[in-house]
């Protein structure tokens, strides 16, 4: 009995289908469905833009569409998103026309050469404050920031470093390599003995107080030195600290050319005197290989917003 339901209950069930499928369109329906399916090669099946994927028997419902809009993962939100260091450069700097770049020694290709200057244009009404401004180049991307600089450089001792500021008409040289005394600096009226020392590019101004201003030929002085020591004076150059002295100098003129005539003595006799720093500044960017191209590059000033100051092109 229980066998006999059960073979009813499937035969039922089979004409309803088949009773279903006639009604939804029958075999006609079948057919031209499969004669919109098509593909011209076996590789078509496995991409997804051959109408396999929208092949649909008439029984089947309708698949629905799902968009997809991606989200961040936990965590994103946390991580600061860096556009790339000219993505604001179209935009101009509000300092626009009060420094400008000079091309100096940009094509050279040794790092202790290769060199750029900073100028601000006359007629500023107080100075500006440029480290942490930069130089990029427009053709690579490389980009290298103006450091903080020693206002008042002595050797032998760890001298403190300051923001660089630029007063109307000031300069800034900025070189590639590495400084030679170990940081950047702000030129004064004692600087050129460091050029005696070591190389600079460019040389440093030979401007120093002659040795005559630094020892003065007074009588008291000269009772004290001796006459010959004035009249060896007499023969060196500024910024020159002799390193083999005349047999004839008595002890007390040898005394007064080594603590006179020496960097760190100009800057002890000096600092305090009026006009003694310089507006101009040595600032080295530390790097071991050229930044600027020796055929032709782009070089763009940046202000501490990445905004356009001045661009120079060779």
């Amino acid at each position: 009995m229980v066998r006999q339901i059960i073979k009813y209950t499937i035969i039922v069930i089979l004409v309803v289908i088949v009773l279903l499928w006639f009604l939804g369109g029958g075999a006609g329906k079948v057919i031209n469905a499969a004669r919109s399916f098509h593909f011209l090669s076996f590789s078509d099946l496995l991409t997804s833009s051959t109408s396999l994927s929208t092949f649909q028997l008439p029984w089947q419902p309708a698949m629905p569409t799902i968009d997809i809009n991606p989200v961040g993962l936990p965590g994103d939100e946390g991580v600061p998103s860096y556009p790339p260091s000219n993505s604001s450069s179209a935009q101009a700097s509000p300092y626009t026309g009060q420094v400008g770049i000079l091309e100096g020694a940009a094509r050279t290709q040794t790092t202790s050469g290769q060199y750029i200057e900073l100028r601000a244009q006359g007629g500023l009404t107080s100075p500006l404050n440029i480290s942490g401004w930069s130089l990029e180049s427009a053709l690579t991307g490389v980009r290298a920031y103006v450091p903080q600089a020693s206002t008042l450089f002595r050797q032998g001792r760890i001298n403190p470093v300051i923001n660089v500021t630029l007063p109307s008409g000031g300069t800034a040289v900025v070189l590639t390599g590495i400084s030679p005394v170990g940081v950047s600096f702000r030129e004064n009226k004692c600087t050129g003995y460091l050029g005696t020392l070591q190389p600079f590019v460019p040389p440093l101004e030979q401007s120093c107080p002659s040795p005559l201003a630094s020892i003065p030929r007074t009588a008291e002085n000269e009772a004290a030195l001796g006459a010959n020591c004035f009249e060896y004076l007499a023969t060196l150059p500024s910024c020159t600290f002799p390193t083999s002295l005349p047999a004839s100098l008595s002890n007390a003129c040898r005394s007064a050319i080594q603590n006179k005539l020496s960097y760190n003595g100009c800057v002890n006799q000096y600092s305090g005197s009026t006009a003694f720093a310089r507006n101009a500044w040595r600032l080295f960017l530390a790097q071991g290989a050229p930044l600027w191209d020796g055929e032709h590059d782009v070089i763009r000033l940046l202000d501490g917003q990445g905004r356009v100051v001045d661009v120079i092109n060779y």
